[in-house]
């Protein structure tokens, strides 16, 4: 007989992919997922940073970097709870329940995400649509710009 094949959950793209919520980011989620679970799910990354700006209990892990600090998707790990607690993204391979990706119009995101983006964000003229402010989905010129959960992301 033959034997059986070990089957693995393989990411199938470098970082990740899926739907984003409050609580989530594709099949993780925020608060239970370990840094293991990241591994598994999003494989290993481009860049792990300690101490992240400054914040010396988070640990983040960095997907499609072209820096050291720019990149394309971010995973932030509680180093004392072990858990996942953040997530930014700037890759459209991501999306919200409703379905807005990363570049799509501002138009077509408020229409899909039945909300206005009126939440201003610094003093650059972004703006946000939020939702109970754990999922931004943040606006460069008229483009969706990046789609965050939690973190310590939102400093100006």
């Amino acid at each position: 007989g033959q034997l059986p094949v070990a089957r693995l959950r393989v990411a199938a793209d470098h970082g990740g992919s899926g739907i984003v919520g409050a609580t989530r980011a594709g099949d993780l989620k925020m608060g239970v997922s370990t840094e293991a679970d990241v591994r598994v799910f999003a494989g290993n990354p481009d860049v792990v940073i300690d101490h992240d700006n400054g914040y010396e209990w988070v640990k983040r892990l960095g997907y499609n970097c072209n820096r050291r600090d720019d990149c394309r998707t971010d995973y932030q790990i509680n180093r004392d709870s072990g858990r996942l607690f953040g997530f930014a993204t700037y890759s459209k391979q991501f999306r919200t329940r409703r379905g807005t990706r990363v570049g799509d119009t501002r138009k077509r995101a408020e229409r899909i995400e039945r909300r206005k983006a009126n939440r201003k964000f610094c003093s650059d003229g972004a703006r946000a649509i939020v939702y109970s402010d754990s999922l931004w989905i943040f606006f460069y010129q008229r483009r969706v710009w990046s789609l965050v959960v939690g973190g310590t992301y939102l400093n100006c």
